[in-house]
């Protein structure tokens, strides 16, 4: 569904379209196509073929247009879609129960089923405080925990997702036009395609562009009568604009073209409140008293009127600006378009030069991802997938790697990226999601592999992200321009279809890559949920505030012994994390305890070896087997299945064992199926405790509640 890496044009669609307004902005900086419109509208269907020269009569929700989607090739989803509530009682399994029945239920859908790099979603001001906020949860909710994106202005902390309406709501004044319009804008791009390590800056806040000072620069000089309010009609506006200030209410009409650098207010798709809240003044004698059309009443001699549509396309951007050609203006509405329904669809629209400044953000973050390359551990993810494309028979090798077997397990399909890779003996069949197959020889797999081997091993830094220019087509045409990704759904990097000789049956199994031509691999990561928590008797504040005080590079071990030289006493209270704590109890009900131990003890020793801090709390070779079999369980379950923000429940998630990669390229299988006892023993005798940032988790910081002094330490857990 993606455009190569090296084009600067992306393809978009565009739902709930309107009259184009966000297709334009995004069509003006010269790097999007589009390919694909819905809307159902008939009059604004009309309208957009007027403007586009194409109908983009579809139904978003009907499973027809559902599936045109998933056979257009595109990179860029955009969409309107109204504000509807969802409903959240019962329980819930998911985006396709709590949003069933929404516009937004559909988009999501179609995000889920055609993976787009990057989307825009615009709605009204109040989305965000819509059904207090619950509408905004379950949106955001659904986008970055269901549909794996990464959204602008939203942080994950301790699993739960961090935002503020600042990051979404934009204003129309701010970029050029003359209108007190405050929306909605949610930009979110797929973890597929921008680095994990990549900063996400806040959406713009403005442009520098004045396209209407005020409402002097776009107002008509000379308007039809048919504008000006009759007598009548102003004294009901008076009337009810009485009838809600004696309310306390600060509704009804007003006059906006008043004072130095007037504004006009919010113009709305329902035309006559939007109307009534932006009424003109401009002095037309000639008009006053007198009969006109269908009015009822003369018109007015205060030179009251409505905007003209004109001035509501200038408002948003339509008119003398987004449709230049050659130097010349050449918006239009058709002629079988009525007033009513041009009101309606320039309200129902939006403020292009919004669009055009999310657009040019949008372009410049798929850029620099596109160009910031793969790390080394994403290039040896690639390089895995081409080798077991060309090799898929798997040897499989014990602790010391080993060959044990050769001709047990071999693959016969992958699925990466959603895509399968059928492997037969001569060639490789990609079938994409839609179904459209493609044919590629071994060769041409084997050759580029060579290529990227040859790179991954010649570029020295372990760290950092790099481009292999010989690799990029072969990622554009195979992968489809993604970085090669496992299933979301599990833990493992690489899901394959693998036929099992001993019983000659093919089974679907999970596998873990551990790469040696990287950086060593983290098993469990740093997060709050894996800090412990330790009480210390026998100090006072004296002591604390000089623990405290120490800043050196080496601060952690050097506040360990200040603590030990002052005759502190440690003692380990608990897990701060619920969930990692009953994580843990899923394996041993004393896990905790021993962790906490062997953590200590890793600052105190100066010791981060496994084995070698088992060790230090055995007494003996007996002790010695029991803690490296509890260690050994929770080595497995981390590396297979658990993490440690998410209740377990006790099964591993990656069933096949880990394809490991030596630092020459050659590819082993530590196999869970026949050999678990091998796999148990390579994990204990390969992983260390790592130090994770230590101002960030505050180690060893003590803190006194209740009287009672306390610190922290975090468990994180790598490959050595």
């Amino acid at each position: 569904m993606n455009t190569p890496l090296n084009s600067t044009k992306y393809r978009m669609i565009d739902l709930f379209c309107g009259i184009g307004g966000i297709r334009k902005g995004f069509e003006l900086t010269k790097h999007y196509k589009n390919v694909l419109s819905a809307e159902i509208d008939r009059y604004a269907c009309i309208t957009y073929e007027h403007l586009y020269n194409e109908n983009p009569l579809n139904d978003v929700t009907s499973q027809e247009f559902k599936e045109k989607v998933k056979n257009t090739n595109y990179d860029i989803l955009l969409a309107g879609f109204p504000c509807q509530s969802f409903s959240i009682a019962g329980e819930k399994k998911g985006f396709k129960d709590t949003t069933r029945g929404t516009l937004f239920f559909h988009v999501a859908d179609i995000i889920k089923n055609t993976k787009p790099k990057a989307f825009l979603l615009e709605n009204v001001e109040g989305l965000y405080r819509h059904d207090k906020g619950k509408t905004f949860k379950i949106i955001i909710d659904t986008l970055v925990k269901e549909l794996n994106y990464r959204i602008v202005g939203v942080d994950e902390t301790n699993n739960n997702l961090i935002y503020n309406s600042e990051s979404f709501l934009r204003k129309t004044i701010n970029f050029g036009l003359p209108q007190k319009r405050t929306r909605t804008y949610i930009v979110g791009f797929s973890n597929d395609v921008i680095s994990k390590n990549y900063r996400l800056k806040p959406l713009p806040l403005k442009n520098d562009k004045v396209i209407f000072k005020n409402l002097y620069d776009l107002l008509e000089k000379d308007v039809s009568a048919k504008y000006y309010l009759s007598e009548q009609y102003i004294k009901t506006l008076q009337k009810h604009k009485a009838k809600h200030k004696s309310k306390g209410n600060g509704f009804g009409y007003k006059i906006v073209n008043i004072g130095e650098n007037p504004i006009s207010n919010t113009i709305l798709a329902t035309g006559g409140s939007g109307k009534e809240r932006n009424l003109v003044l401009q002095e037309k004698q000639e008009y006053y008293g007198k009969m006109f059309g269908s009015k009822k009443t003369p018109i007015n001699d205060k030179g009251i009127r409505v905007m003209t549509p004109t001035e509501w396309a200038r408002l948003q951007g339509f008119k003398d600006y987004a449709f230049i050609k050659n130097g010349k203006d050449i918006f239009s509405f058709p002629k079988n378009v009525s007033e009513t329904q041009q009101y309606k669809q320039l309200g129902n629209s939006v403020s292009i030069p919004v669009i055009e400044e999310l657009a040019k953000y949008i372009y410049i973050v798929l850029e620099e991802n596109s160009n910031m390359g793969f790390n080394k551990g994403e290039w040896s993810e690639l390089y895995s997938f081409l080798y077991l494309l060309e090799n898929p028979n798997l040897v499989i090798v014990d602790e010391n790697l080993k060959t044990i077997e050769s001709n047990l397990f071999k693959m016969v399909e992958i699925i990466l990226n959603d895509n399968s890779y059928k492997i037969d003996d001569t060639k490789i069949i990609k079938i994409s999601t839609n179904g459209l197959e493609q044919k590629y020889d071994k060769e041409y797999i084997a050759k580029h592999n060579r290529i990227l081997l040859d790179e991954i091993l010649s570029h020295t830094k372990a760290k950092g992200s790099f481009k292999i220019n010989e690799i990029v087509p072969l990622i554009n045409d195979l992968l489809d321009g993604k970085k090669p990704k496992g299933s979301s759904k599990v833990k493992g990097d690489l899901e394959a279809n693998v036929l099992d000789m001993k019983f000659n049956k093919i089974v679907n199994l999970n596998y873990n890559i551990k790469s040696n031509l990287g950086s060593p691999a983290t098993l469990l990561n740093a997060s709050n949920h894996t800090n412990f928590i330790y009480e210390i008797t026998n100090i006072d504040d004296n002591l604390m505030n000089e623990n405290n005080s120490i800043i050196t590079g080496k601060k952690l071990l050097n506040r360990c012994n200040l603590l030990k030289n002052n005759n502190a006493i440690i003692n380990f209270v608990k897990v701060e994390s619920d969930t990692f704590n009953y994580n843990l109890k899923m394996i041993d009900s004393n896990l905790n305890s021993i962790l906490a131990e062997i953590l200590y003890l890793s600052y105190e020793q100066n010791e981060k070896d496994i084995n070698n801090l088992i060790g230090l709390i055995s007494n003996n070779n007996d002790e010695y087997n029991f803690y490296k079999k509890k260690i050994g369980d929770f080595a497995n379950a981390v590396t297979f299945g658990m993490r440690a923000g998410e209740k377990w429940n006790g099964k591993n998630e990656v069933n096949g064992g880990i394809i490991l990669v030596t630092k020459t390229g050659e590819i082993y299988l530590l196999d869970l199926i026949y050999f678990k006892d091998i796999v148990d023993k390579y994990l204990i005798d390969n992983i260390k405790l790592d130090s994770p940032s230590s101002s960030r988790y505050k180690m060893f910081d003590i803190y006194k509640e209740n009287g009672r002094y306390y610190f922290k330490l975090n468990l994180q857990v790598r490959f050595k």
